[in-house]
């Protein structure tokens, strides 16, 4: 893999940087920045650090980068995920060479990327939706709402915590994530004789429904890609996937556009957030399949039905913080027809509505992010927040 320097984009920072930083991103779409006096440069994207090719080719570039620029990092920035293989090389660098490292939370950096590169000079509330990152608490985000800025987030809404059975492998195997969202609203019973329980695999589905209840290999997440997935699978779009989307892929190409109907969410208070609720949802397609609905109508009412929770949330965070502007950023937001649905309702709303280009609402962009939040967080590195230690 040939990665040419010329080929960097260059972006105006928000801050002048008081010595030149290295943020390496996350694993998948991978790219590094570098941050010095009033720039920000983003290298091109490399693909999946996991292929040891991509991983060679991703330090030889930023090998290359130091040497023809003539710059050396004072400062290592990375992903808080203890086992992204980005953040392992920053932290054995970081020890090899003797430079200071920080972590930044993979949703903010989502939404700090998105600022830089709307050149957004204000708060706003950040909506990042992705399949997962992992949060300050240990569970693996991606529903999450923030308000803030460049001097940092707080976060204000996200979907309920569900588990993953199996971890890694559930982003694989969509019906696992289906399971999971039965098993926590009490559902398995009321879809044993659907369509669904026909295609999962019987001594499998009971094994994890054990694990589930047991606790074991089963974090927690709250990541809308892991909806997209359930909600693929129960209604027989995608049991199983190639890579990681493509179940909300597919579920997004057959939903039925101009539906008027949209399944509820319900809203409750967790801890001065806002936790999103999924139990009418499900009961719901519980419903419409049973009266023979068809598999594009139910897509579009579960589209639908996220727009308009997406405004509520929105709408019940701005009551409070008297923000006017919402930056849409994570995988989540690359799907046309929810952003069809949901920015002219926010702007119907009175909300400014900041939707980032293709690579900044995705992780290829991250590692402008988290260079942008290296001054909020450089005092209090995430990694304690989340409780475990490099």
């Amino acid at each position: 893999m040939n990665i040419s320097i010329s080929n960097n984009r260059t972006l105006r920072a928000p801050f002048s940087f008081k010595e030149p930083t290295l943020a390496v991103g996350a694993d998948g779409k991978a790219a590094f920045a570098f941050g010095r006096e009033n720039n920000i440069i983003l290298s091109e994207a490399f693909g999946n650090l996991e292929d040891v090719s991509v991983m060679e080719a991703f330090e030889k570039a930023i090998r290359g980068f130091e040497r023809e620029e003539n710059v050396k990092p004072a400062l290592l920035v990375s992903d808080i995920h203890p086992e992204y293989l980005s953040t392992k090389y920053t932290l054995s660098r970081a020890v090899r060479d003797k430079i200071p490292h920080r972590f930044i939370q993979h949703h903010q950096a989502h939404i700090a990327a998105a600022v830089v590169e709307a050149v957004l000079n204000e708060p706003g509330i950040g909506v990042a939706w992705d399949g997962l990152g992992y949060g300050l608490d240990g569970v693996l985000w991606g529903s999450e709402f923030f308000t803030g800025g460049y001097s940092g987030f707080q976060r204000k809404a996200h979907l309920e915590t569900v588990p993953m059975p199996g971890g890694r492998k559930a982003v694989e195997e969509p019906w696992r994530m289906a399971l999971s969202y039965l098993s926590k609203h009490s559902l398995v019973d009321s879809f044993k004789n659907s369509d669904f329980f026909t295609r999962v695999p019987q001594e499998k589905a009971k094994l994890l429904l054990q694990m589930i209840e047991q606790k074991l290999n089963c974090p927690l997440t709250t990541g809308m890609g892991r909806l997209f997935d359930a909600v693929s699978s129960l209604i027989g779009v995608k049991d199983s996937v190639s890579y990681e989307g493509e179940a909300a892929i597919y579920l997004e190409k057959i939903a039925g556009r101009g539906e008027d109907a949209g399944y509820e969410f319900l809203l409750r208070n967790e801890n001065e957030e806002l936790v999103i609720g999924t139990e009418l949802l499900f009961r719901g397609i519980l419903k419409d399949l049973e009266s023979g609905l068809s598999q594009s109508k139910i897509a579009g009412k579960f589209h639908v039905g996220l727009a308009r929770v997406l405004l509520k949330v929105v709408s019940t965070i701005a009551q409070s913080c008297k923000l006017k502007t919402v930056i849409l950023c994570g995988g989540v937001f690359l799907n046309k027809y929810l952003l069809e649905l949901a920015v002219p309702g926010l702007e119907a709303a009175g909300f400014k509505v900041i939707v980032p280009s293709p690579r900044f609402r995705g992780d290829g962009a991250l590692a402008v992010g988290q260079l942008a939040l290296t001054t909020a967080l450089s005092s209090k590195p995430a990694y304690r927040q989340a409780g475990y230690k490099p």
